[in-house]
């Protein structure tokens, strides 16, 4: 499509009759991330018409989360290990589109660094939490906020919702040798990083098994304020434990809140479509909430008839 074609169509987004629009809307969106800048200065001149403004807003979070749901599928291919703060990223991407991962790694990579200078692999499982306990809330001085945060936020501002801040816990747990898995709270979608404990858990630099140590021999850390927790005292709630990374991360954005973020409806929407996320889990909100109807493919619509 030449830019002329797709300014001509950006021009019909005001267009009334609706079987009309969903031609043009859906071949704006075919063109992707290209098409974004021709949106942003369509809607620079026309921001008092509020139709226009509400169709270009939608369109746009549309194209960020596909090419979202596009990396994390890919993301996903690789494996159940693949790096859990890429997916993060991806995810995160959907709601900022402009970061970039190059600045991000290169601060989580500092933030590895700065442990292995004070964690060594003679230590006991124990003596690396208290460490990266120390770093994690002193140094590092992470802290929590009550509202949703994303990767770039987290490794600049050095704060995050629970769930966020349980991710970056967990990932330099696994980075430090500790083994850890995610407990994840199945009615409330809590994520905590929980160690197996056994009678010689405490005495040795552990054998990772955590995987298969039942829930309730399952020590939980409270990435908030550091404290430590037996898992057994959450048993009011479904219990799931995670290992791989892929898992990990769609529990994580599962668990997330962000249909009340600009945008979030549309990106969730098309999480569900294309199955980053659980439809049993989230087909009762847009049923309930938000008109949801699957839009017919319009490969053989002929626009210019």
């Amino acid at each position: 499509m030449t830019e002329k074609e797709l300014t001509a169509l950006i021009s019909l987004l005001d267009e009334q009759n609706s079987s009309q629009y969903e031609i043009v809307r859906s071949r704006i969106i075919e063109h992707g991330v290209p098409a974004v800048p021709f949106l942003e200065q369509a809607l620079a001149y026309r921001a008092s018409d509020e139709l226009f403004k509400i169709r270009c807003e939608e369109i746009t979070n549309i194209i960020y989360a596909r090419r979202a749901v596009e990396d994390l599928k890919q993301w996903g291919k690789i494996g159940g290990d693949n790096d859990l703060m890429k997916g993060y990223f991806y995810f995160s991407k959907a709601f900022v589109p402009n970061m970039q991962w190059e600045e991000i790694e290169k601060r989580i990579k500092k933030i590895e660094a700065e442990m292995w200078l004070e964690i060594n692999e003679q230590m006991t499982i124990a003596e690396k939490i208290n460490v990266l306990n120390l770093l994690f809330h002193d140094k590092w001085n992470f802290s929590h906020v009550s509202y949703p945060t994303f990767i770039s936020t987290v490794f600049s501002l050095f704060i995050g919702d629970r769930n966020s801040l349980s991710l970056v816990y967990y990932y330099l747990m696994k980075k430090a040798n500790i083994p850890s898995n995610i407990l994840v709270l199945w009615n409330s979608l809590a994520l905590f990083p929980v160690l197996p404990i056994d009678d010689e858990f405490f005495l040795n630099k552990g054998k990772d098994t955590a995987e298969n140590i039942p829930v309730s021999k399952g020590l939980c850390l409270n990435p908030i304020d550091g404290g430590l927790f037996l898992a057994k005292e959450l048993q009011q709630d479904t219990q799931l434990i995670f290992h791989e990374n892929s898992l990990i991360l769609e529990k994580y954005i599962e668990s997330r809140n962000f249909f009340e973020i600009a945008g979030g409806v549309d990106i969730y929407r098309e999480f569900y479509n294309h199955g980053i996320i659980d439809k049993g889990r989230f087909s009762k909100f847009f049923e309930e909430h938000e008109p949801f109807e699957e839009q017919e493919p319009f490969e053989d619509a002929n626009y210019d008839e």
